[in-house]
């Protein structure tokens, strides 16, 4: 019987912790909300809970829509973690339907969905190699197309790599081998307080091996040895040089945490490396029309009330012109209210002279905000980088100056 076969029941143990995780033993261990279910649901009697005074929220009520909606990924953020997980989802059932049922057209069928409903996403050069894989031993003319079309759009991947080259994976292997003994001799070379030695082998380490996965490593070792050689400034700089290079990685989250630590023990060479970043980012430009923009550093504020508070100063001071005004919430981090339609620079900048924010807008908790004006270029830059505070450094150095 099944119930005496060790191997079966490991098996089943194994298959239930990757599909589930560990669960405890309870009612309801397959429902990620663990709300009981009522008598009342399972067509019964009412639960004597529901007559007392209900002070849950709707997201709690199964009968209102929102208890069906609240998990569902409603904005652009939301939606691509969403489609990550399916695209994940889809590439282990193929891999399960390959290797462990050894079901070759399901296999197929399965990544061939992943492709087409994800035609951009990152796993399909990987997808196009298991088809690859998958198919040449039983139709090798349906594993070459695939081979085609891995080398044909995406060149320079990994897995097309692997098929160009038969001996790359042994290259790399070396290659990653090297980079590792590379890290051991810096690392050892900074714990023995050799520091310029650490910096120099690091530097070789970064030079030889960009595209390692030990590159990060590289560069944050890089600055813990510059900041016992050198001053504040150049560790930041390598701090810096992590986050912007290696983004959601173990090492940037470390490096921000540096630098967050810094920032608030040295506040003005946050200022300052804050203006070197933005010279990097905007650029000045006065022959360009400008958009007058209030930012509200807090993304809980009334948006409504905060753009109809612009669009009642523009009435009461600016009745005979056609400006238009539009309140935001970029990423929902803050608020931003826009006032378009100035005909040139100099009006744009009498508009930010004249109107002040802690006049005309109702702020009782007192809200930071921020303004400035802004070219439409830039106005992209400060959407995609997220951070209003570094663009008025900029706007206050080559604007106001």
């Amino acid at each position: 019987m099944v119930f005496y076969n060790q191997s079966a029941m490991a098996f089943g143990r194994t298959e239930f912790r990757r599909r589930w995780g560990d669960r405890k033993l309870e009612d309801n261990w397959r429902r990620s909300n663990k709300a009981r279910v009522s008598m009342a649901q399972l067509g019964g009697q009412d639960d004597p809970d529901q007559e007392k005074k209900d002070t849950t929220a709707a997201v709690s009520n199964y009968k209102k829509p929102e208890y069906y909606l609240k998990d569902l990924p409603l904005n652009d953020s939301l939606m691509a973690i969403s489609d990550d997980k399916v695209a994940i989802a889809l590439l282990n059932a193929g891999r399960a339907y390959s290797e462990r049922l050894l079901d070759t057209e399901r296999a197929t069928q399965t990544y061939e969905s992943l492709i087409s409903r994800y035609p951009q996403s990152e796993l399909v050069p990987e997808v196009l190699y298991d088809l690859y894989r998958v198919n040449k031993d039983k139709n090798g003319a349906r594993s070459e197309v695939y081979r085609q079309r891995l080398l044909q759009q995406y060149p320079t991947s990994e897995y097309a790599k692997i098929l160009s080259d038969p001996a790359y994976y042994e290259k790399k292997m070396a290659e990653m081998k090297l980079a590792g003994e590379k890290y051991r001799a810096a690392y050892e070379a900074y714990t023995q307080e050799k520091f310029n030695e650490a910096i120099s082998l690091c530097s070789e380490g970064l030079q030889k091996y960009p595209q390692d996965q030990l590159a990060p490593k590289f560069q944050l070792l890089h600055a813990y040895s510059m900041a016992k050689t050198s001053d504040e400034r150049s560790f930041r700089a390598d701090l810096g040089i992590v986050i912007k290079t290696w983004p959601n990685t173990p090492e940037s989250r470390k490096a921000e945490e540096i630098i967050n630590f810094l920032n608030q023990k040295s506040p003005e060479l946050k200022v300052e490396a804050e203006k070197v970043i933005a010279a990097e980012l905007y650029t000045k430009d006065t022959t360009a029309l400008h958009s007058f923009v209030l930012i509200i550093m807090d993304q809980s504020f009334n948006i409504n009330q905060a753009t109809f508070d612009v669009i009642s100063y523009n009435i009461d001071n600016y009745t005979n012109k056609n400006y238009r005004t539009e309140g935001t919430l970029p990423n929902n981090k803050y608020i931003m209210i826009t006032v378009s339609g100035f005909p040139d620079y100099p009006q744009a900048l009498d508009y930010y002279k004249k109107f002040s924010a802690e006049k005309n807008i109702r702020n009782p908790a007192g809200k930071k905000m921020l303004t400035f004006i802004i070219t439409g270029d830039n106005l992209k830059i400060l959407n995609k980088d997220g951070n209003p505070g570094r663009y008025q450094l900029f706007f206050m150095d080559n604007y106001l100056k």
